[in-house]
C-alpha cells in the first residue's frame, strides 16, 4: 500500500514522499497473523485503502506469543505470510 509514495524520507520535521511532499501515514495494525492468517489478503487491504482512506498496514507477528515466530511457530508460513502481505498492497 505504502508504494504509492516510493521512496519515504524526513526533511526537517516533516515525512516527505521521493518529490519531498508531505505524507501521512493512516494505517492500521493487524492483529497476530499467525492466529488470524486469513485477514492478510488482497481484498481486505483494497477496502481498507478504498473505504478507509489507509495507506499503511501493520502486519503483527507477536513473535514471542504461543505459535510466533520466535517460539513454537511455522517460521517459513509466517515468512509467506508476510511475503504475501506485502504483494497484496
Amino acid at each position: 500500500m505504502l508504494n504509492q509514495n516510493k521512496k519515504l524520507h524526513v526533511s526537517g520535521t516533516q515525512l516527505v514522499d521521493s518529490n519531498n511532499q508531505p505524507v501521512q501515514l493512516r494505517g492500521i495494525s493487524t492483529h497476530g497473523i499467525g492466529w488470524y492468517p486469513a485477514y492478510v489478503n488482497q481484498e481486505l487491504f483494497h477496502e481498507f485503502r478504498k473505504d478507509w482512506g489507509m495507506n499503511v498496514i501493520r502486519l503483527a507477528m507477536y513473535t514471542d506469543e504461543p505459535e510466533g515466530y520466535c517460539t513454537d511457530g511455522d517460521q517459513a508460513a509466517l515468512k509467506e505470510l508476510v511475503c504475501k502481505g506485502v504483494e497484496s498492497g
